[in-house]
């Protein structure tokens, strides 16, 4: 809903010092307090903020971006359900792409909704008519114009661009001039902080000055007036054409040794590579080595395969027709080689969890694998739909299934279903230490591991892991963490243990 709040440059200029100070809390947390709860209560507090500003700028936002918007807020959450540290990073960072996806769909007024496959050309609209290439100027004066004339904002971009320049200046000028310990102590009297404490701050208000930076350059860009934004694609589009340098025929000589090869070994080894398919076990190999045996090479040429065809979708010249059957038929060809490995490769892995259970590396590489198999699956669709939103489609896929791995919160899985398979005799072994190692996700697994086997192989060195815990989350380092480093794992394992 749009309101008539008149523009004010003072106000606006105290809402973007207000966010840049919310932000600076979500990187403080994000880098010194585990991505937690602290992070997810500021990001969430930061995105109010972006609404705030918006409405008081009477920007509208459509309701059919709701979706994404949903899907940032899912990320968001798993800062607080997901237990692996990394994971939780990843997920801070897919919230604020998912959020700028959001903002590119949900903003009214602009010609987003006009373009057949709009993401990459906003993204790339966003930047290189801003930073690389010179905008014509327009006589229409809009809200951002106003406050950039502000003298509060003017100060406050004066004050941002001095701390990027100086940051890593300060920074290599005082860890130099910290060996002398009269000076340390000096610092530490007169401020009552620490040199990690300064070095902490510091990096933190660097990479929050980056972050927030990219974070208005979108705002800004997504808000131009339309006469703006007609000027900008059309130097878009003058800048993309000329991208488009490499001759098909070029390519077509790079593309026909490569799938030689792959008939090649497709012909020599195909009995070997597709008996995972039947789940056999060729002759000579044990599990592990069957599943190991050129894996990771599969993976390693599907990516290349991918990059290989993304670089005939940017590069490659299409004045012809002849250059669209060219590229046509080698985008076909090399999609579907790549997903016959991608395809090998998953048997293999399925074979290989069947019979050792599963592992953070083997989540990730079949995730992986998943996320390859569907983006050349997409460009066998795209050879032959040309309109199809490509670039969209993948985005909007890698997001969706990255909060599916995220969201399933992979090391509490790992350790549940290794010992459930432990205990229904599916799984011969299981590593106890190993479970130790995934920390808060596993322990409720490791007190239902005791709980339904009494008799267990390495009995001592179960009650020697579980006496370690309980000590740990009762009286150690685990037993009273501040509040910005709470996780849902953390409540699940003191609640499990009993304390």
């Amino acid at each position: 809903m749009e309101i008539g709040i008149k523009n004010d440059g003072r106000r606006n200029g105290f809402m973007v010092f207000l966010m840049f100070i919310v932000l600076y809390a979500v990187i403080h947390f994000s880098l010194y307090g585990n991505t937690a709860l602290g992070s997810l209560v500021f990001s969430l507090l930061y995105a109010l903020l972006c609404f705030l500003f918006l409405y008081l700028n009477r920007i509208s936002l459509s309701p059919k971006a709701l979706p994404l918007l949903v899907l940032s807020l899912v990320f968001l959450s798993q800062l607080y359900l997901c237990s692996n540290l990394y994971l939780r990073k990843i997920a801070l960072l897919a919230f604020f792409f998912t959020f700028v996806f959001y903002l590119y769909t949900g903003i009214k007024g602009n010609l987003y909704s006009q373009k057949a496959d709009p993401v990459p050309e906003e993204m790339l609209r966003c930047f290189a008519c801003d930073l690389m290439i010179k905008t014509p100027a327009v006589q229409k004066e809009d809200f951002f114009s106003r406050i950039g004339q502000s003298r509060v904002f003017s100060v406050f971009w004066k004050v941002a661009l001095g701390l990027i320049l100086g940051a890593p200046i300060f920074l290599f000028a005082f860890l130099m001039l910290s060996y002398d310990e009269s000076f340390v102590t000096l610092i530490d009297d007169i401020f009552s902080i620490t040199l990690p404490e300064i070095s902490e701050t510091a990096i933190a208000l660097f990479y929050t000055v980056v972050l927030f930076a990219y974070l208005w350059i979108v705002i800004r860009s997504l808000t131009k007036s339309q006469e703006e934004i007609i000027s900008d694609y059309g130097m878009l589009e003058t800048f993309v054409r000329k991208l488009n340098f490499v001759p098909s025929v070029t390519v077509l000589a790079a593309a026909v040794p490569l799938l030689g090869v792959y008939i090649l070994f497709f012909a020599s080894q195909w009995k070997y590579y597709t008996s995972a398919f039947y789940g056999v076990l060729p002759e000579g190999y044990s599990y592990a080595e069957y599943a190991r045996d050129g894996f990771f090479q599969l993976c390693a040429v599907s990516a290349v395969n991918f990059a290989f065809l993304l670089g005939c979708a940017w590069f490659v010249k299409r004045k012809a027709r002849a250059d669209e059957i060219i590229i046509k038929g080698i985008t076909l060809a090399l999609s579907i080689c790549s997903l016959i490995l991608v395809a090998t490769a998953l048997s293999k892995m399925y074979l290989y969890v069947r019979q050792y259970g599963l592992t953070p590396l083997r989540v990730y590489s079949t995730w992986g694998m998943i996320v390859l198999a569907l983006l050349f699956i997409f460009f066998t669709i795209k050879a032959l739909l040309r309109r199809m939103p490509f670039y969209s489609l993948c985005i909007l896929t890698v997001l969706i299934l990255l909060a599916v791995l995220v969201g399933i919160n992979p090391d509490e899985r790992i350790a549940s279903y290794n010992v459930s398979g432990y205990l229904n005799d599916t799984i011969d072994t299981i590593d106890l230490y190993f479970l130790e190692e995934l920390g808060d996700a596993s322990v409720p697994s490791l007190v239902r591991l005791g709980d339904n086997k009494t008799d267990l192989p390495e009995k001592e060195k179960y009650d020697g892991i579980m006496e370690e815990l309980r000590e740990d989350y009762s009286k150690g380092a685990r037993s009273d963490i501040p509040w910005y480093e709470l996780t849902s794992n953390y409540v699940k394992s003191r609640d499990s243990l009993g304390i």
